[in-house]
């Protein structure tokens, strides 16, 4: 599911660099042709995702997993249907993306956050009905696959939305039947393929460090589940530094001002570890009690505070993290980004081994850390030295009169 929404994610990440580039340029108008090339792009990777639906998705994860021969054939088939539906709605849900880094592009977070909130609510009305089923509206008992429809109405709702007030509110003229162009298509996509890669290699990574704690016994897999619900509360404040980094890097690029882009950068940083800090303190102090409230199994719930309170002495490392790869992704130079995650996030699994025979699943926990904070790191120094590929150069002053 998370290597669908990150083959979503490849146009909504170029669009939200080359839309800020624009507009720090001074250049709105140019914002719509790069959303309907984004939209474009989206639509190619769509078609893509439904070409792999044959193969058996599910049943590779599951083995990949060690738990093989564990799934019933009723989880088998509650997945598959999960996953075949969320294919089904890859393409409204990459619209509704790449509309909104429009919207970010700009700096016009409120208006993507509205819509955000409405399709939530919508999803979260419509899922007990699709899940559950309700027989006097008949409605079928749908399962998982209820769920993934759920997802799919409340993104095509928020896609229509955020186009008309895009169009509307803001004046960003959008020709749907407009053909993109091939530089707006390429520089869309050199800027969001690494990231997406890079986020499908993050996710590889963890299935198979499951394997790893599969082995080193099966709480040890539903501790990191719920570890990483709970820490996905942090994870999206992080996000919101990120997108922030992205927006304030790409303007001032496009205005060709590149130091006021290193140091907004540096500023975002800054203040996302030291919001992060904080949070993290209180995380490792209050680990046990809060895992408590979710489980009441006694060594999930010791795994899974152990995580917590590793990843908490983390969390401005990864928020830092996160922050720079903002950076990278508005300067349009997310190659960085791709060979971190490749090198690091697949040496998890080594490290993981290497440490598990002494020090047991902290050694899975310790591994993850460790590389965050390599990560994080590395894409300080290739920010710092990076080329800001979208930095728009200053035009030569004219020569007439």
């Amino acid at each position: 599911m998370w290597i669908i929404f990150s083959l979503g994610e490849v146009a909504s990440v170029g669009v939200h660099a080359v839309s800020s580039n624009h507009e720090g340029a001074k250049e709105r108008q140019k914002i719509g042709a790069t959303v309907v090339a984004g939209l474009w792009l989206s639509g190619l990777l769509s078609v893509t995702a439904l070409a792999l639906l044959p193969l058996d998705g599910i049943g590779a994860y599951f083995r990949l997993l060690g738990l093989g021969g564990e799934a019933s054939a009723e989880v088998r088939a509650a997945g598959h249907g999960y996953l075949w539906h969320t294919v089904l709605g890859a393409f409204p849900m990459a619209a509704a993306g790449v509309v909104a880094s429009g919207f970010k592009g700009m700096g016009l977070m409120r208006p993507a956050l509205r819509v955000t909130a409405l399709s939530v609510a919508l999803n979260a009305l419509v899922d007990p009905f699709l899940i559950w089923g309700c027989p006097p509206l008949g409605i079928p008992r749908m399962g998982p696959a209820g769920a993934a429809i759920a997802t799919n109405l409340s993104s095509t709702l928020a896609f229509f939305l955020l186009a008309r007030g895009l169009g509307r509110d803001f004046r960003v003229s959008i020709r749907w039947r407009a053909r993109p162009k091939l530089q707006e298509l390429r520089r869309i996509a050199s800027t969001g393929l690494p990231m997406a890669m890079s986020n499908v290699l993050f996710t590889l990574s963890y299935v198979a460090l499951g394997r790893v704690l599969t082995g080193l016994g099966p709480v040890h897999l539903a501790a990191l589940g719920l570890g990483q619900r709970l820490e996905s509360i942090q994870y999206t404040i992080n996000e919101a530094f990120a997108a922030a980094a992205a927006t304030l890097v790409g303007q001032w690029l496009g205005a060709g001002r590149p130091e006021e882009a290193r140091k907004a950068a540096r500023e975002t940083v800054k203040l996302s570890a030291a919001v992060n800090a904080p949070l993290g303190l209180l995380c490792f102090l209050l680990a046990p009690g809060i895992i408590g409230v979710f489980t009441s199994d006694p060594l999930v719930a010791q795994a899974a505070a152990s995580y917590l309170m590793f990843v908490a002495v983390a969390s401005p490392l990864a928020a830092a993290e996160l922050a720079l790869e903002g950076a990278l992704a508005g300067a349009g130079d997310t190659l960085p980004t791709l060979a971190a995650g490749l090198v690091l996030n697949s040496a998890r699994v080594p490290i993981a081994l290497l440490l598990a025979p002494k020090m047991g699943v902290q050694g899975a926990w310790l591994a993850i850390v460790l590389t965050t904070a390599l990560k994080a790191a590395v894409k300080h120094l290739a920010f710092e030295r990076s080329s800001l590929p979208l930095l728009v150069k200053a035009k030569a002053p004219s020569s007439d009169g």
